[in-house]
């Protein structure tokens, strides 16, 4: 199989059953905390032969790719990260746990995008307020904003309310989306 097919139809629906068995009582926290710890392992040993398949040059945009805080299953940031990093992104991540620490950090860096995953409506107001502390804080007035996650695939209208420019299912779909803001952003008019 080619890698992408392994993370997008293997890893990826894997991750997303554990998260049903976890809301339906099924599994216990740590089943699934192992089963995504696994499966998270098996994602960074294919990631460096993931990122180098389409080229191994850097354009130089950054990407800043987060959970919101809060969230606690981050495998599909991971995938995201992956899909950026292959396209030649910079890309910083992971989880910080406050809007301080996200303003510090678009202050002094400059990043092209921020990316934020969310997969329930429970931290809504949390994202919006967080999307509003990267556009004040950020040295780039022209950072795009993405959002993803379960939450957005059931109610893509969420993108909207939560002051995000769009709105990605997918590693694969963020970048193009990436892509287009920066187009939009960078075009004379």
């Amino acid at each position: 199989m080619m890698l992408e097919s392994v993370i997008m139809d293997v890893l990826a629906p894997t991750a997303s059953y554990l998260g049903e068995l976890w809301n339906a009582d099924r599994s216990s926290f740590t089943e699934v905390t192992v089963g995504l710890s696994r499966l998270r392992q098996m994602l960074r040993d294919l990631c460096p032969e993931f990122e180098n398949e389409l080229h191994g040059w850097r354009h130089g945009c950054r990407a800043l790719i987060l959970a919101t805080p809060g969230k606690q299953h981050t495998f599909g940031l991971f995938v995201v990260e992956a899909f950026f990093r292959r396209e030649g992104w910079d890309v910083s991540g992971g989880q910080i746990d406050s809007g301080d620490e996200i303003a510090h950090l678009v202050d002094r860096q400059r990043f092209a995008i921020a990316g934020f995953s969310l997969s329930s409506e429970r931290f809504v107001d949390r994202l919006a307020s967080l999307i509003r502390v990267v556009r004040w804080h950020s040295c780039n007035p022209e950072i795009g904003i993405l959002v993803g996650g379960p939450l957005f695939l059931e109610q893509p209208e969420m993108a909207e309310r939560v002051g995000a420019d769009a709105f990605a299912a997918g590693g694969r779909m963020a970048v193009m989306r990436a892509r287009t803001l920066l187009t939009r952003k960078t075009a004379p008019g």
